[in-house]
């Protein structure tokens, strides 16, 4: 789904207008899904890809230590693609649906804020390469969970 104001918008001729991506808000790209169904390696292909993070749904792998029965990505397994929500806090301490997601919104918010420095930079570097990004690219892709919860 792409991030907008939700409302229906129809041409002249009564049919649904294409979907624009308004690239001065922040989006992201959620990848959810039953377990064992590869949520994380298609994240982290599609960072790869975007030049983006992958940012963690999953409720068991902010703690520390619960390396085993989590599934969470070794440092090979990541390939260089930087990842958020990981190891966050210790299996003692509280942290609460709200704290989580203070702390992701903040983070999308600073990676938002990073490529439209990168973009304006490039705009004004060589204008003639302002098209050839790709619309979602370095939005931030929150992966993991079934989707209950986002």
């Amino acid at each position: 789904m792409i991030q907008g104001d939700n409302k229906n918008h129809h041409a002249q001729n009564g049919e649904p207008e294409e979907e624009k991506i308004d690239r001065n808000q922040p989006g992201l790209i959620v990848v959810c899904g039953a377990t064992a169904t590869g949520k994380t390696s298609l994240a982290i292909e599609l960072a790869q890809r975007l030049g983006s993070i992958v940012i963690s749904a999953d409720s068991r792998l902010v703690y520390r230590g619960f390396d085993i029965g989590t599934a969470k990505p070794t440092q090979a397994e990541r390939q260089g693609v930087p990842h958020y929500a990981i190891d966050i806090c210790d299996p003692r301490e509280i942290l609460t649906v709200a704290d989580y997601q203070a702390q992701v919104r903040a983070i999308i918010a600073e990676q938002h804020a990073e490529w439209t420095a990168r973009s304006s930079s490039s705009n004004s570097n060589n204008s003639s390469n302002s098209g050839r990004h790709h619309p979602c690219a370095s939005w931030p892709i929150l992966a993991g969970g079934d989707g209950t919860l986002h």
